[in-house]
């Protein structure tokens, strides 16, 4: 796991998208293993911009949290969420 994570310790992007596996309403995001989770923290840290590409399925929370909806610059969703999401917010 260690290998795993160096591999991506240098890597910088302007746009991250990306999935998760639940957000609760609380505007916590979710993830299912700490290994999905460790990468996506790390992403998130070296990206200008972070979009999250979700599905009514994850409206609901996971094992490990990930990180907090301050951090993301606009939502992706197919319908709209019961939570009360402050963020900017694009619905496809």
């Amino acid at each position: 796991m260690v290998r795993y994570q160096n591999t991506y310790y240098n890597v910088y992007t302007s746009i991250f998208y990306f999935s998760c596996s639940g957000i609760d309403n609380e505007g916590n995001i979710w993830e299912s293993n700490e290994l999905n989770a460790s990468l996506k923290r790390k992403m998130m840290e070296a990206s200008e911009k972070c979009y999250l590409l979700v599905d009514q399925s994850k409206f609901e929370k996971a094992l490990i949290q990930l990180s907090g909806l301050n951090k993301i610059d606009t939502i992706f969703y197919r319908f709209c969420p019961s939570l009360p999401l402050t963020k900017n917010t694009v619905t496809k």
